[in-house]
């Protein structure tokens, strides 16, 4: 009941097919214990600090009571919101799905640049997250990719940032227990909140959301934290183009490219 879809969500199982290797974090004196996901990603204009650039993310934990069982694919992942149906269901605007946690760039709020948010239950099985994103916290300091200062070799429209396991739960023993991620890499530069909204709007994700009958409109994407990798864009069965944004096409809301690092302790 959240926004409409025309087809249901592909889910992509990263569990092995992964480069990198087994690189561990760089120790930071603090004694790191929890794995630590490296995100980034890529537009094809200059960024836009008035635009929404978001990173939704559903943590996993295995059925079976071993962290290296992900849970079957319920088709519940992060996924764009690309029509109007209701606004007091899908107050947000521009994700749906089942996320739990949400990482918003910020540049105005934060002096890391982006913020973590919460997605709380609401005790309806039918409908068991609310989509009002609520402040949780801050990335790793000094780990957000600021576009007007971007660091060496990286792409001065790039977007990203470090968090660890325990931002994604409540509990550290919550992020001992988890299997891996669901999640979706989303922009926009409005959300899609009232009727009309549409005629101004565009959004992008990971896949293609360039008109309703692509098969990768809502695919998001499933990787395993039990081992480090690199998982580049361009390894996957869906690659980023340009040219793909579904509505209002806008270079600086255009991702041509993303890559996730997954770093266990």
């Amino acid at each position: 009941m959240r926004a409409s879809f025309v087809l249901a969500p592909l889910t992509l199982v990263w569990a092995g097919l992964a480069m990198g290797g087994c690189a561990k974090f760089p120790a930071d004196g603090a004694g790191n214990r929890y794995t630590r996901l490296i995100f980034r990603f890529t537009m094809d204009g200059p960024v836009n600090p008035n635009y929404i650039y978001a990173v939704a993310i559903r943590p996993l934990v295995s059925t079976t009571g071993n962290v290296n069982d992900l849970p079957a694919d319920d088709g519940k992942g992060p996924v764009p919101v690309l029509s109007y149906n209701n606004s007091s269901l899908n107050p947000n605007g521009y994700v749906a799905g089942q996320p739990t946690r949400l990482i918003l760039y910020k540049p105005a709020e934060s002096a890391n640049k982006y913020l973590v948010y919460k997605f709380l239950p609401t005790g309806n099985a039918n409908n068991p997250v609310s989509l009002v994103p609520v402040l949780s916290g801050d990335i790793i300091t000094n780990s957000g990719v600021d576009p007007d200062t971007p660091p060496a070799g990286v792409d001065s429209n790039t977007l990203g940032f470090t968090i660890e396991t325990l931002d994604l739960v409540d509990t550290p023993a919550q992020a001992q227990q988890l299997a891996g991620i669901q999640f979706n890499i989303i922009t926009a530069n409005k959300p899609l909140v009232a009727l009309g909204d549409e005629n101004s709007r565009g959004t992008d994700a990971i896949g293609n959301q360039s008109d309703l009958s692509q098969a990768t409109l809502n695919a998001y994407f499933t990787v395993s934290l039990q081992t480090s990798n690199t998982y580049p864009q361009g390894a996957s069965p869906v690659l980023e183009t340009t040219g793909d944004v579904y509505g209002v096409s806008q270079p600086a809301i255009d991702m041509k490219s993303w890559s996730l690092d997954v770093r266990t302790p």
